[in-house]
Parts: C-alpha cells; structure tokens; sequence
C-alpha cells in the first residue's frame, strides 16, 4: 500500500480532485446558475425572481447549495481510493516502475502538464455538464407535461 501511496502523490490525484471541487462550485456560464435554476422551476422560488430586489441574496443561498453538493468527496479520500485501487490491481515492480518514472524530470513534466490541463478540462467539463442539466432539465419538463395531461384526462 506505501507503493501504491507514493504513487497516488506522485500523480497528484489530490490536487486534480481539489481542482474539480473549486470548479463543480462554480456557475459554468454568465448566466447564474440560480437563474437558470429559475428558468426551470420558477415555483421553486416562491414568487422571487431575477428582477426582484432579494435576487443577489438568493444567488448567495444558491451558491452554497452549489458548494454543498461538491463536497461529497474531499481530496484525501479520493486519493486513498485511488492507492487502493492500484494496491489492489498494480503490481509491486509496476507501482516501482511508475514511480520511478513519474519521479524522473520527463515524468515531472508531463504530470505538470497533467494537472494544467485538468484544471482547463475542470472548467470545460463543468460548462458542459451545465448545458446537458438545462437542456435534460426542459425535456424532462415538456415529458412531464405530457404525462400530466394524461393524468388529468384520464387519472388512474
């Protein structure tokens, strides 16, 4: 397991998580995440809209939803999960030969070049998912509708 720990920090698997949480916590576009939020269940807001006075408070509650939801995991048990995953499945001269790989120049440089590029891809995935959300969230909404209507034509 010490094999399969060095590694893990080797690679940096604890900074790569840590750049995920900072980035899962962020509104992905220039829209707010609270009024996109709002755009797909204004009932969900209890009559408060982007126009209303309170708007720049409910972003503040709904910024710590967004936070709260990325802290399902911190960064030093996604690295134990990972070093037991390679205790598990790496063998002892694999684990030495990645490590002594990783810990050469050429190795330090490309895991520099590693996390940089993370922390881009960080960002991308995350304007991502929130494109996929919104558009899944309004054909969910027009599905639901349509099973609605059902139900009121004919409830059972």
């Amino acid at each position: 397991m010490a094999l399969a720990k060095e590694l893990v920090r080797l690679l940096q698997f604890d900074q790569v998580q840590a750049d995920y949480l900072t980035e899962c916590a962020k509104p992905a576009t220039s829209s707010s995440a609270a009024a996109i939020a709002y755009r797909q269940h204004p009932e969900a807001f209890g009559g408060l809209s982007p126009k209303s006075a309170y708007w720049s408070e409910v972003e503040t509650v709904y910024t710590h939803y967004r936070k709260k939801t990325c802290e399902y995991a911190t960064s030093e048990g996604i690295a134990n999960f990972f070093a037991e995953k390679f205790a598990e499945r790496a063998s002892v001269d694999d684990l030495r030969a990645s490590i002594a790989f990783n810990s050469s120049p050429v190795g330090q440089r490309i895991l520099a070049i590693e996390v940089s590029a993370n922390r881009d891809f960080q960002k991308y995935a995350n304007e991502l998912v929130l494109k996929a959300t919104e558009e899944a969230e309004y054909q969910y909404q027009k599905e639901i509708a349509v099973l609605v209507q059902k139900f009121r034509t004919a409830p059972r």
